[in-house]
């Protein structure tokens, strides 16, 4: 028969810990947590679990004398079959959590996958938040909305238990935060009507948070919420983090779950028939002056411009993207000698720049913007509809094309290798049968992708030309048939999002001669590419081709990964 280690009992002011097999939470945490007048709070960590009878014999020996109420911080342990007999013994009221229950840094408690159930003799349950000390926009449950400690998490994908970097986003008792998104699963617009049908009083006064590459897309949601309800719509422009002194900072999340880069705008207020307005940056005085020009932030990264530049609304407009982007004003395109050197001076506030310009430049300074497009990508240029597009090439210029924007490496700064997503103020770790929060950092795998639906892979689609352009439309004269073979060396992938495809039953995907697709994305030489994305167009389906992209990369990764490691 296996020997228990003994039963500790640890007295505090307000609390009672009771540890078996486990050190217990820290000092600080327990002393953190608030007083409750007329309630005692007691903490539970036992491995093994102890026995109800155990407990309630403990307990009935080391509570205050004239105890009449506790608070049971022991995951589960608001089943009717733990809290209800304890209740009914020890003659008291017991308020225990129904799910697990997570110590957070600053004394607040959080219940992942249930909430507080208050429990007193001969009376019926009283159910009540997961959040304790209740915030003031505590709420009854939303359908579709996973609970955290600062508000609700509108995904698709992930289990009941938030994860540490959600877990730790800081609690603002007047103002929930939404967290939309996750990194395993692209933004539909199921997410994006559960947003919409959420109690006007939240959507006036919520702060949505992006998780995931779909960052950009929340903005655009902001944006659409704020003009049906004429009311103001706040956007974290990232994951509330860490830095590396232990300074707090926002960072995005890419679709792996690795940190990305810290946006420069941090905060944007969206209000109806208005520009966005960004209320809080890392621009240590407002703004900046380089030379001449005023650097100057917006939503989607850095404004460089003169002091009387005439596009100031159409700056603050500039959608986010996936990148951060410097906004090229007209006093700034009218210098382009001087523009490699300014812009090279900005690229350290904005890893992995683009340049976005108010239109094409002239046909005979092409080769004047060539070195910038050879670092920095095509010049992109917003079109009608609010869309990023990107310019022809610079020898090209003057042709009128402008396929919608493809993201791309700069030839000549690679993209840095992801780190993992550190696990912000306070992760979690594990501690017998209670979930704490601690100010030390423990591994978090967060790299989990499942295959996208919607996404196909043909490997010997061949258009009609023999070669990939991006923004080029394709027609299938005859069925089109998208299977999931191996691919040769030397032959391109290429994944198509479907929308109308059938399954016909052994592994093949049928489109009908009806079928049109436009090429998203070709990645290496456009006659022997080695990742080419289309979209199936269809009226429905009225994702961006920025989002349906995003989530063919996604699809790319993991087959790569899955390639990897099978090899």
């Amino acid at each position: 028969m296996p020997i228990r280690s003994a039963v500790r009992v640890l007295g505090h002011p307000q609390t009672t810990v009771v540890l078996r097999g486990t050190d217990g939470p820290p000092e600080a945490v327990v002393t953190a947590l608030p007083r409750e007048p007329g309630r005692h709070t007691v903490i539970v960590a036992a491995d093994p679990p102890l026995p109800v009878d155990e407990l309630a014999t403990i307990l009935g020996q080391r509570l205050p004398v004239g105890c009449e109420s506790i608070r049971l911080v022991l995951s589960d342990a608001g089943r009717p079959d733990v809290a209800r007999p304890l209740s009914d013994r020890l003659r008291i009221e017991v308020v225990a959590p129904s799910g697990a229950v997570t110590l957070l840094s600053g004394g607040r408690v959080f219940v992942s996958g249930g909430g507080w159930t208050a429990y007193r003799p001969g009376q019926p349950p009283e159910r009540q938040g997961p959040r304790h000390p209740a915030p003031g926009w505590e709420a009854d449950p939303v359908p579709g909305f996973a609970a955290t400690p600062s508000g609700l998490w509108l995904h698709g994908s992930a289990g009941p238990l938030p994860p540490p970097a959600l877990l730790a986003i800081p609690v603002d008792p007047t103002q929930p935060a939404v967290v939309v998104g996750h990194p395993a699963a692209p933004l539909t617009l199921d997410l994006v009507d559960a947003l919409e049908r959420l109690p006007k009083a939240v959507r006036r006064r919520m702060l949505l948070i992006p998780y995931g590459p779909d960052s950009a897309q929340t903005h655009r949601i902001a944006e659409r919420l704020a003009a049906r309800d004429g009311g103001t719509v706040e956007v974290l422009a990232g994951v509330p983090d860490t830095g590396p002194g232990g300074e707090p900072v926002l960072t995005t999340v890419d679709a792996a779950g690795h940190r990305g880069w810290q946006p420069l705008t941090s905060r944007v207020r969206y209000r109806a028939a208005a520009a966005p307005e960004v209320t809080a940056h890392r621009l240590p005085s407002g703004r900046g002056t380089l030379g001449d020009l005023v650097v100057s932030p917006v939503r989607a990264g850095l404004w460089l411009h003169g002091e009387h530049d005439p596009e100031a609304e159409a700056a603050r407009r500039v959608p986010a993207d996936a990148h951060p982007l410097l906004v090229l004003g007209s006093a700034a395109q009218a210098d382009v000698a001087s523009l490699p050197s300014r812009v090279a001076a900005l690229a350290p506030l904005l890893p992995g720049l683009r340049l976005v310009v108010n239109g094409p430049p002239a046909d005979g300074r092409a080769a004047q913007w060539r070195s910038l497009t050879e670092t920095y990508g095509p010049l992109l240029v917003v079109v009608a509809g609010g869309e990023l597009a990107v310019l022809p090439a610079a020898e090209h210029l003057g042709t009128g094309e402008y396929p919608l924007v493809t993201p791309r490496v700069s030839p000549t700064a690679p993209a840095a290798a992801p780190q993992p997503v550190p696990t912000v103020a306070a992760p979690v770790v594990e501690i017998g049968v209670v979930r704490l929060v601690t100010a030390e950092f423990v591994p978090v795998d967060e790299g989990e992708t499942r295959e996208l639906p919607g996404t196909v892979a043909c490997a010997r689609w061949l258009p009609p030309d023999g070669s990939w352009t991006p923004g080029q439309e394709l027609a299938a004269t005859d069925p089109a048939t998208a299977a999931l073979p191996d691919v040769a060396p030397g032959e391109a992938t290429v994944l198509v999002w479907s929308v109308n495809g059938r399954h016909d039953g052994i592994g093949r995907v049928e489109f009908g001669p009806e079928a049109r697709f436009r090429v998203l994305a070709v990645d290496g030489p456009a006659g022997e590419p080695a990742l080419v994305l289309l979209r199936e167009l269809s009226t429905e389906d009225s994702r961006t081709d920025d989002a349906v992209r995003e989530s063919l990369r996604r699809m790319a990764a993991a087959r790569l990964r899955a390639t990897t490691t099978s090899s």
